[in-house]
Order: structure tokens, then C-alpha cells, then sequence
């Protein structure tokens, strides 16, 4: 009998993921969660779902219990969620947007950082320039001149949800989810990006 090939081995797995899948959707969403995770490949199993069914079955879970699936989640499928549940047909929502990426950052901080900051980086620069306000720190000017509701990682960009007419966006978790995106992106965004952002913000 002729061993199989790689290609075998290939189809042979789609097809049990298909099969897989198949039966996880037919399980209430809190056992399906558990299957994907207690699966030895959970991320590929999570791969071949569509992306529509992968969206409906996070709305099944809820979307604040579906982090460790989020963070399972292909570029495809999470720009799929991204695409239908923050556009209003087409403008955009900043609210939904704020607890998308709240959601994302949660997941897994630094690859959903890395991702947005290589696919979506004209989408996070405008939630940033209509969320936040950065202020650049003179050399001789002390850091709580900005008040309590600022914050800085390196001394130089400061940022804040102070922006009055904005203050809705942020709800009672608005700072700490901010310094939480922030912070986990400080290392993986361009300087560049946060430099423009800045220049923005400072002339409004």
C-alpha cells in the first residue's frame, strides 16, 4: 500500500476539522468554547471555521467570554468581527470600536497589537485621534503639571482620555483600558505613528 503524501495528510485534516467543527456547533456555546480549547490544535481547528460562522459563535459565547477564542482567531476572521460590529453602515462607531479593541487587547496583547499595527493601522490612528488627547512634556516641566488623569510610559508622550466632548467613548474601565492598549503597543508601534498622532492632537 502506497504511504500517503503530504497532500494526503493535508486533506485528511481538513476533513476531520470539518467534522470537528461541525459537531462543536451543534454543542450549547460554553461547550463549544471548551471543545476548541480542549482540542490539540485549537488554533487550527478555530482557522477552519468561516468567518461567519466564527463570528456567530462568539456572539453565541458572548463576546466578553470569548477572549481565549478571540485570541485564537486568523486576520480574516478578526477583521470579519471588526467589519460587523463597527460600522453603521458607513460610518464608523467609536464606541463599538473602543470595546473591540478592548476585547482584542485583552485576547493577547502584543499579537493583536501587532496585528492592527499591520493591517489596521489607519483604523487605530483615527480611534486614537478622536479618543485620546497626547501632550508632549517640556524638559523642565514636571509630569503631574498634566493631572492625575494623564499618563506617560517614557516621559515625553503623555496621554489622556480628557477630551470633554469624547468622555462618553470611555465608560468606568475608559483609563485603565487605555494604559492597558497603550502600554502593550508602546513596543510594537511605530514612533512615527505615535508622532503624528501626537502632532494632531497637539494643534486640535
Amino acid at each position: 500500500m502506497t504511504p500517503p503524501t503530504a497532500d494526503d495528510k493535508i486533506l485528511a485534516l481538513r476533513r476531520e476539522l470539518t467534522a470537528q467543527r461541525r459537531r462543536i456547533l451543534d454543542q450549547p456555546p460554553e461547550e463549544a468554547l471548551a471543545r476548541v480549547l480542549a482540542h490539540p490544535q485549537p488554533a487550527a481547528l478555530a482557522h477552519s471555521f468561516p468567518e461567519e460562522d466564527f463570528f456567530f459563535l462568539i456572539q453565541d459565547i458572548g463576546p466578553d467570554d470569548a477572549h481565549p477564542l478571540i485570541a485564537l482567531g486568523s486576520g480574516r476572521q478578526l477583521e470579519y468581527l471588526l467589519d460587523q460590529q463597527v460600522w453603521n453602515r458607513d460610518r464608523l462607531d467609536l464606541r463599538e470600536l473602543f470595546f473591540w479593541l478592548e476585547r482584542f487587547v485583552t485576547a493577547d496583547p502584543a499579537r493583536m497589537v501587532r496585528w492592527l499595527a499591520g493591517e489596521k493601522s489607519d483604523l487605530v490612528e483615527y480611534y486614537l485621534f478622536n479618543t485620546i488627547e497626547i501632550r508632549l512634556r517640556e524638559n523642565d516641566q514636571d509630569p503631574t503639571d498634566f493631572g492625575p488623569e494623564f499618563t506617560s510610559f517614557d516621559n515625553f508622550f503623555t496621554f489622556g482620555s480628557s477630551i470633554c466632548p469624547r468622555r462618553s467613548l470611555w465608560g468606568k474601565n475608559g483609563r485603565k483600558s487605555t494604559a492597558a492598549w497603550c502600554g502593550a503597543s508602546w513596543n510594537v508601534w511605530p514612533r512615527t505613528t505615535m508622532s503624528t498622532i501626537s502632532g494632531y492632537c497637539c494643534r486640535r
